[in-house]
């Protein structure tokens, strides 16, 4: 396996899991998770696998199904 595919591997994961990383938080998961000096160049590549389905999960989720809406009825009332 090479580097970029260990690392989208792992970021794909970690984007799954989490539903909020900010990239800080993300540079000191990778930190943790590749302690090697040989791995820090892939770090921003980490940092911007997970951020770049998060701009994608902060929107408001729709529920699986619908529950339908209806008018509220208008009443008149009635003029003697």
């Amino acid at each position: 396996m090479s580097c970029q595919e260990c690392i989208t591997n792992s970021a794909l994961s970690l984007r799954q899991i989490v539903s909020s990383l900010t990239p800080q938080m993300a540079r000191q998961l990778f930190t943790s998770m590749y302690p090697e000096p040989a791995c820090l160049p892939m770090g921003q590549m980490f940092v911007q696998i997970t951020r770049s389905g998060m701009e994608r999960r902060q929107a408001p989720l729709q529920p699986e199904y619908a529950v339908p809406t209806y008018a509220e009825p208008l009443y008149h009332a009635a003029v003697a």
